[in-house]
């Protein structure tokens, strides 16, 4: 991931503004085709409808930017030209800073936004649901940074780590914690909970020996850290970290409507966008599990329930009650219970560490499904 600490720096920010940092993809379709030069718009760093010289043939494509969607912002590309607008067609403000940090000022424009990414800027897009920064990492990359408020959250995820033997989970906290920030910060402690491991028999019959004595030691004190950690923080910094994960249950409604459905082709760009939403939504499930600890997860809870609904049936799973359902009358007719979810999708990301542990912890999460083992 590209680091945004040019971006910050231009903006006099540090890293624990950041929520998310995302690399702008480039348009490959649409270069070459002449539809928007460089020189159209390098007047200013954006312009308006109107106020531009867009040819009325300029083609825009969407692209995918993360931490811009987690704010509702929806961005398209031509070229190097950027074109930004807000899905409650709400109004925006803008305000861009200079690369040796001259502040050009802060207006309201309307719902669509130009930014040309060949000027050296950094361009602030605030939205009702946040506010993003465009700009350049240090290596000349465009990317997107997502900014809180000036709540600081950190998480020593990375220190709880180094007293395991767990090089997976390491490498994949890593990987989350490069872009900074606070959400970033609250996954990976989410991420601890869940998906850490033990592969030693030893070590778990003691834990369970511990465990029946009302001791709290060895594995269990380090698989209770991100619970400890949690309920350090102060109610403000939990109720912050509460509203980024509804902005985020928001973001995977979206990608989960931008799923195409045509399962008979399993073709790699589908399988990839299918494995995106579903670490997505264990991301949610760590979060979930620690705002638990301040009884502050039932907001999450309610939209998440509304989600999953939304995506067994474009996924075209069973929902849970009717997976309860079914299991009671099993087990009430002695029958034997499956001990996973069986579907069309089961295996289809068979090898993926990440949904093999989340299947392992819940069986019946759709998440967790394309990594069981194919029955076929």
């Amino acid at each position: 991931m590209a680091s945004a600490s040019r971006l910050l720096s231009i903006l006099a920010l540090d890293d624990t503004r950041l929520v998310e940092t995302s690399r702008i993809p480039a348009d490959d379709e649409t270069v070459g085709k002449g539809l928007v030069s460089e020189a159209m718009l390098a007047l200013s760093v954006l312009l308006n409808p109107g106020r531009g010289r867009l040819p009325d043939d300029a083609v825009f494509r969407p692209i995918h930017v993360p931490a811009a969607a987690g704010a509702g912002l929806r961005v398209e590309r031509c070229r190097n030209v950027l074109r930004i607008s807000e899905s409650s067609n709400a109004g925006l403000q803008v305000s861009s800073t200079g690369a040796a940090g001259e502040a050009f000022g802060r207006r309201a424009v309307p719902a669509v936004v130009y930014l040309d990414l060949a000027i050296d800027a950094v361009t602030e897009v605030h939205a009702p649901r946040g506010t993003v920064a465009f700009g350049h990492a240090d290596d000349g990359t465009p990317i997107a940074a997502r900014l809180s408020s000036d709540i600081a959250i950190s998480a020593p995820v990375l220190d709880w780590c180094a007293g395991r033997n767990d090089s997976w989970l390491t490498r994949v906290i890593e990987q989350r914690l490069a872009g900074g920030g606070a959400w970033a910060y609250a996954v990976a402690a989410g991420m601890y909970a869940r998906l850490l491991r033990s592969d030693s028999p030893e070590e778990l019959r003691e834990a369970v020996s511990w465990l029946r004595e009302g001791r709290i030691v060895g594995f269990l004190t380090e698989a209770l850290r991100p619970s400890r950690w949690i309920k350090a923080l102060s109610s403000g910094q939990v109720a912050y970290i509460g509203e980024l994960a509804l902005a985020e249950v928001d973001r995977l409604h979206n990608e989960i409507d931008d799923l195409d459905v045509t399962l008979h082709t399993y073709e790699d760009e589908w399988l990839e966008q299918l494995q995106y939403v579903c670490r997505l939504r264990e991301e949610l499930a760590g979060v979930e599990s620690l705002l638990w600890y301040w009884q502050r997860n039932e907001a999450l809870s309610t939209m998440l329930e509304s989600l999953d609904a939304r995506a067994t049936q474009r996924l075209g799973l069973p929902a849970l009650d009717a997976i309860e359902e079914e299991l009671a009358m099993m087990a009430a007719a002695s029958e034997p219970i499956p001990v996973a979810v069986t579907s069309p999708l089961s295996g289809v990301l068979y090898g993926d560490e990440w949904l093999r542990r989340v299947a392992a912890l819940d069986p019946f999460a759709w998440w967790g499904v394309p990594a069981h083992r194919s029955r076929a």
